[in-house]
């Protein structure tokens, strides 16, 4: 269970480091210099198998391991291209006051998990089952009207699928990367996109699972919430939602834990709101929804002899 919770934790660093904000004077091209700095990387630069490689408009790093005082369990990026303009704070410490970058594109290749313990066959016997997974973020801002498009977030694996979202946000001109971390953003759209092979039951289920108390019956509070969710979409207009939308998340929600195939969903609200204010002030029909699609295509169920 804790190898499975720990999932995520790459792919939310990337977004928490990265998240878009103010811009300031002169950005300029990230540096390898500037990439050292930056948390997620420089606890594990000092490590004698990191490598780092200058390019034009950015630099690459090979063999990180993030995060390499977390005990037995631990994460390798196999190489970490990082591009993009921006005006790095003088103090690398105080990032969470500093402008991010303007336009930015990350791409984590070749992420797998290491497993140190004790026990050598257990080692090698969890190294050969390791399917590495690729993290995508790309996004840039205008600084004139405040609005930043996350054009991709993505999470890919051979065996979980791929996992994808973006987004159009609107930022106040004086944000930084601490406003974005209080939520301080108010988005306008949204686009979601899986295909999902074991993504659903290997990253989503278990953290989720694990906010809940150890005497409660998850499989009572998936069915309440489908039921919910369910009436909720029925609620709702045909000018919000097509009639073969409404179908494809009913069909979503039924599947629910274990959707397959594919799976996407464009939602533009009312007017730009944070994600806070969402949950506070959207729980019930129409939801702050402006327009709404979706579409599912489940795939055939497995048969013997397949």
């Amino acid at each position: 269970m804790k190898r499975l919770l720990e999932g995520p934790a790459i792919a939310a660093t990337l977004a928490h480091l990265f998240a878009p904000g103010i811009a300031q004077a002169a950005p300029e091209a990230i540096t390898c210099d500037m990439v050292r700095a930056l948390p997620l990387v420089e606890a594990g630069s000092r490590d004698a198998g990191v490598t780092f490689e200058e390019t034009p408009d950015g630099c690459i790093v090979r063999n990180l391991v993030p995060f390499p005082e977390t005990g037995i369990s631990r994460w390798q990026i196999g190489m970490l291209d990082i591009r993009g303009q921006w005006e790095a704070p003088e103090n690398p410490t105080d990032l969470a006051h500093a402008a991010p970058p303007t336009a930015l594109s990350v791409k984590a290749r070749d992420i797998i998990q290491i497993i140190e313990t004790d026990d050598p066959v257990m080692n090698y016997q969890f190294r050969v089952q390791q399917k590495p997974i690729a993290i995508t973020l790309d996004f840039d801002w205008d600084p004139d009207s405040g609005i930043a498009h996350l054009a991709e977030l993505s999470l890919a694996g051979e065996v979980l699928g791929r996992a994808s979202l973006a987004l159009t946000s609107r930022l106040p001109g004086d944000a930084t990367i601490e406003d974005w971390q209080k939520a301080d953003l108010r988005v306008e759209s949204l686009r979601l996109s899986l295909k999902n092979r074991s993504l659903v039951e290997s990253f989503l289920i278990p953290p989720l699972l694990a906010t809940l108390p150890r005497d409660t019956d998850p499989a009572s509070l998936v069915e309440a919430y489908r039921q919910r969710f369910t009436a909720g979409v029925e609620a709702l207009t045909d000018t919000l939602v097509s009639e073969d939308s409404k179908q494809a998340l009913t069909a979503f929600a039924q599947d629910f834990p274990n959707p397959t195939g594919t799976f996407e969903a464009e939602i533009r609200f009312t007017e730009a709101i944070s994600p806070l204010s969402a949950l506070a002030e959207c729980h019930e029909p129409p939801f702050c929804l402006a327009k709404l699609q979706a579409r599912y295509e489940p795939t055939t169920p497995w048969q013997p002899g397949d």
